[in-house]
């Protein structure tokens, strides 16, 4: 079963109260759906039914957030020179193409959608250790190498597969940062060994540390921007 680490929207300002109420209800920590206590008695009738519950829930979550692209700083179709660019390039691979339809046509429908690839390089984005979701979500499943978790500990590392406010990924991402330390020391590498190699050319001790430090810089990335991290399994 695979793991990943996905950053979600901050709250924008005056929001921050139902923004965390939000999630934690979408991260599982309760069924509660007071936020909506002061809805109409039709809204409330919708929330009560699961699958509709969820949906509604997502929307107003994402409604009165800053989006991680907008972290990020991603370019956007349409609004972007950069981003039009990229999107000629998929276009000539993309089967709209193959199927004689415009580009004008297939980029109407990516009108604003946001680059994250082309964003500008930070620890929010991990090219080597991507999850499944995005360039800007990280393998966390990573994490569950043998020599990792020698370092870290069952319970340390079971820890990962719950999702984290800001406030608690800021610890977690600092305890794994010196668990990288104590990982360095144990298997006689160093942060140096890393710089100008590709994860192809590694050893498998050199490996490990590049997860280990890579998680440690994405969680505090999104922690110290107050984006809150979905566990995804």
């Amino acid at each position: 079963m695979g793991l990943d680490w996905v950053p979600l929207g901050r709250a924008q300002p005056e929001y921050e109260d139902e923004h965390r109420r939000l999630f934690e209800f979408l991260s599982g920590r309760t069924k509660d759906i007071a936020p909506f206590e002061r809805h109409p008695a039709w809204l409330r009738f919708i929330l009560r039914e699961v699958g509709k519950r969820r949906k509604i829930v997502w929307e107003r979550f994402r409604e009165i957030s800053i989006l991680p692209e907008e972290t990020l700083g991603a370019p956007r179709v349409g609004i972007d020179p950069a981003a039009d660019e990229w999107l000629v390039l998929w276009y000539e691979q993309s089967k709209e193409k193959r199927k004689g339809i415009s580009f004008d046509k297939y980029k109407s429908k990516w009108h604003s959608h946001p680059v994250i690839q082309l964003a500008p390089g930070c620890h929010g984005v991990t090219p080597d250790f991507p999850g499944t979701l995005g360039p800007e979500t990280f393998r966390a499943k990573l994490l569950g190498d043998e020599r990792i978790v020698q370092i870290l500990g069952q319970t340390f590392l079971e820890r990962a597969w719950y999702s984290f406010t800001p406030e608690e990924m800021t610890t977690y991402s600092r305890n794994l940062h010196g668990y990288a330390q104590t990982y360095a020391e144990r298997f006689k590498v160093q942060k140096d060994d890393l710089t100008g190699r590709s994860i192809n050319e590694m050893t498998d001790e050199q490996y490990g540390l590049a997860i280990l430090l890579a998680a440690a810089r994405w969680g505090h990335y999104w922690s110290s921007r107050g984006h809150p991290v979905l566990s995804d399994f």
